[in-house]
């Protein structure tokens, strides 16, 4: 136990260690790799090879966001509270 005041603050993680080699094809409704829909910045699409050109894209969003990892066979979403300040990265 401690006195001093400890502030913590929520996180969330979705993380692939590496795209997988194959994928990338052509898909007309499909996309592989980053989406999210950001706030008043709207839809963000990132595919893997634009985000290994990019290293790093960050976004502050005051309301209303929602983010995910996507690839041909599965998906992971985060969806926080629509009223949170965050920074998707």
């Amino acid at each position: 136990m401690s006195a001093r005041t400890v502030t913590l603050y929520p996180f969330a993680l979705i993380s692939a260690p590496r795209h997988p080699a194959g994928l990338g094809l052509l898909h007309t409704s499909l996309q592989e790799g980053l989406i999210g829909y950001l706030g008043e910045q709207g839809l963000q699409e990132y595919g893997y090879k634009k985000i290994d050109d990019a290293k790093s894209v960050s976004f502050n969003v005051n309301r209303t966001a929602g983010s995910a990892m996507t690839d041909k066979y599965w998906a992971s979403a985060l969806l926080p509270d629509t009223t949170a300040k965050l920074q998707a990265r």
